[in-house]
This record gives C-alpha cells, sequence and structure tokens, in this order.
C-alpha cells in the first residue's frame, strides 16, 4: 500500500484555516485506499513566516513515506520539499493560492519560490482552471491536474429553509480569520459597505485574531455597534453549520489574487446559502460562470452593499443562487474527487 505523508505548518485541531481543513478531508477521503497521516505543529515563524522545526526533518527521515503531500505556496513547503527530494522522496504539492505580498521581501521570495518549485516538485495539484493557468507560466503543464477541493457530507445537511421570512432582521454572516496573515480577507470593506446598508440587516463576523480589535475599533468609529457583532472563531463544524442555516447571505469580500479557492463559499452554497465574492477570489470565475453567486469588484463598499441589499430584495435571484449554488458545491463531495488523488500517487508511485 501506498504510504502518504501530508505536511503542513498548523493543527488542525487548533487553527482549522483552508489548508488544515483541506488536509483533513483529503486524510479522512484517502484513509481507505492508501496508508495516510499527517505532520503538523512543528514550526516556528520568521517574520511572520511558518518554517520548519528540526523535528519535521526528523520524522520524515525516520519515516519510510514514498509520497510527502505539502500545501503551498509558501517557504515552509518548500525547505520540506527540498529536504524530502534528497532523501529520494516523490513530491507533490497542492497549490492553493497565488502569492503577491505587499512586502518587497515576501514578494522576492514568491517568485523564487515559483522559479525553483518545478525542480523540487513532482506533482502539483491545483483547485481550480484560473490556477492551473498562472502555475503554467513557471510550472510544466504536464505535472499539473486540478482537482476540486473536498467538502463533508454534513455540510449538505437541511434542517431549515435560510429565506428566513419570520425573522425581523436579514443576517450577513463572514466566516475567515482576522489576523495579520489573513490581511486580504477585506473585513474592512464590509465594515465600510454595513454603513450604506439599511436597518434591519445584521452583520455577523465570525473569526478572531491580532487584527480583531482593530476591526472593532473601526466599527466603534463608524458608531455601526448596532448593525456589527463579532462572535470570536468558530471551532465546532455543528456550530458553524447553524450559522450558515441562521444567515439570510454570506460575504467574502476579498481584495487581493492571495485569496484561493475559499472554502467557507463552498461549505454556504453547499447548504443552500448565497454567496457574495469578489473576482479576485480563486473561484470567482468558475462561481461566475455557473451564476452561483454575485461577483463583485475589491476594495468596493458601495459594490458590496448594493449586492446585498439586491440579493435580500430579489427573491427570484436569491432562490436561483441558492439552486445553482447547492449544484454546484456537489461536484466538491469527497467520493466525487478522491479518485483523482490516488490516479496522482499511483502515476508517481
Amino acid at each position: 500500500m501506498i504510504k502518504v505523508l501530508i505536511v503542513h505548518p498548523y493543527s488542525f485541531a487548533k487553527y482549522k484555516g483552508g489548508v488544515e481543513r483541506y488536509s483533513h478531508n483529503l486524510e479522512k477521503g484517502l484513509s481507505q485506499y492508501v496508508e495516510i497521516s499527517q505532520l503538523n505543529g512543528h514550526y516556528f515563524k520568521l517574520f511572520g513566516e511558518p518554517l520548519p522545526t528540526i523535528r519535521i526533518f526528523q520524522i520524515i527521515k525516520k519515516g519510510k513515506f514514498d509520497i510527502l503531500h505539502l500545501q503551498g505556496p509558501r517557504p515552509f513547503a518548500t525547505i520540506v520539499g527540498i529536504f524530502g527530494k534528497i532523501l529520494g522522496k516523490k513530491t507533490v504539492l497542492t497549490y492553493h493560492s497565488y502569492l503577491n505580498p505587499k512586502n518587497h521581501l515576501k514578494r522576492t521570495i514568491a517568485i523564487l519560490d515559483r522559479f525553483i518549485s518545478k525542480y523540487i516538485f513532482d506533482f502539483l495539484i491545483v483547485t481550480s482552471k484560473d490556477y492551473k493557468n498562472k502555475v503554467q507560466r513557471f510550472f510544466p503543464e504536464g505535472k499539473t491536474k486540478i482537482i476540486p477541493l473536498l467538502i463533508e457530507d454534513h455540510f449538505f445537511e437541511q434542517k431549515e429553509l435560510l429565506t428566513n421570512q419570520k425573522k425581523q432582521e436579514k443576517i450577513v454572516l463572514f466566516v475567515g480569520k482576522l489576523d495579520s496573515h489573513h490581511y486580504f480577507k477585506g473585513v474592512d470593506v464590509l465594515i465600510k459597505a454595513a454603513k450604506l446598508l439599511p436597518k434591519g440587516v445584521k452583520i455577523i463576523i465570525a473569526g478572531d485574531g491580532d487584527k480583531r480589535k482593530e476591526c472593532e475599533r473601526m466599527v466603534s468609529k463608524l458608531d455601526l455597534k448596532e448593525k456589527i457583532k463579532f462572535i470570536g472563531e468558530i471551532s465546532l463544524d455543528e456550530i458553524l453549520m447553524e450559522y450558515y442555516r441562521a444567515s439570510d447571505v454570506l460575504v467574502l469580500p476579498s481584495t487581493s489574487d492571495t485569496e484561493s479557492f475559499g472554502f467557507v463559499l463552498l461549505e454556504a452554497m453547499a447548504g443552500g446559502l448565497p454567496i457574495i465574492t469578489t473576482n479576485v477570489v480563486g473561484s470567482a470565475s468558475l462561481i461566475g460562470a455557473k451564476e452561483a453567486g454575485i461577483i463583485i469588484p475589491p476594495n468596493n463598499p458601495e459594490a458590496l452593499a448594493g449586492a446585498i441589499q439586491k440579493l435580500l430584495e430579489e427573491k427570484p435571484l436569491y432562490q436561483r443562487l441558492q439552486e445553482n449554488g447547492k449544484k454546484l458545491a456537489e461536484e466538491f463531495r469527497i467520493p466525487k474527487n478522491i479518485h483523482k488523488f490516488l490516479e496522482v500517487y499511483k502515476a508517481l508511485v
């Protein structure tokens, strides 16, 4: 049986970001076909960037793994990939996002990372056609494959209608990290948009991080405490699903193409919650082509507020996005896609 090790910095139990959820779902889907395990939680930070500790290298050297499946693009994945190649391991990288940091040093590192990737990784998995087009600039086309993100079945469960006709308030939900690493989530844009929304529309921000206090100060300054509620990070899927069901629309107003596919968009669509996002998000072209959500330009509070109002006021549009979103999310179920990973592993081994 093929022995696969998924490697990434953060523990899923402590940090439920998109990459961690992806790795968790990948292990869950592949466990009956390959001998698969995860290596995470061993890192230190330099200039805010996670880097592998010696413990990572010791475990990889000692283990008899056929394939290292890394998550990137990040220096963490590149460094571990180099070590894996030295040991003669096959290396697979899931390319989650196209990094374009504002910091000049980090941008230089990202460019260098792209340049050397073809020498380090045996195969690249991308999550959308847009990302495949981007990686073809620096990575061989024959060694890349589009494999969608994996969504667990429980997100497709529906216990109640999502139109919330009985509620006096309409709920706009944001789910995401509020930290420096995720500077591109566009929470500031959402807060500015709230100022333009009518009474009866409430925004719930689910997430936490070192930027939360800054966001809360912005809410106070704009006198929006009655309109915007911060509820912190939601650690359990069961609770997150209840928020999806209780809300009227989910927004992801990201401001940079560093934003990857957007797990929360898929989870919301799976349960029938209409979504609004920006045209820089990795899944924007797919969502737009399937008419599964409203796509707006980034950094535009007026466009965001207008899209929210339009969606809440136009019932036919709301229902159409519900139906199309659920159809699109169906294509991301674990059983429909797990064999594609097996094809990559078998071809390499």
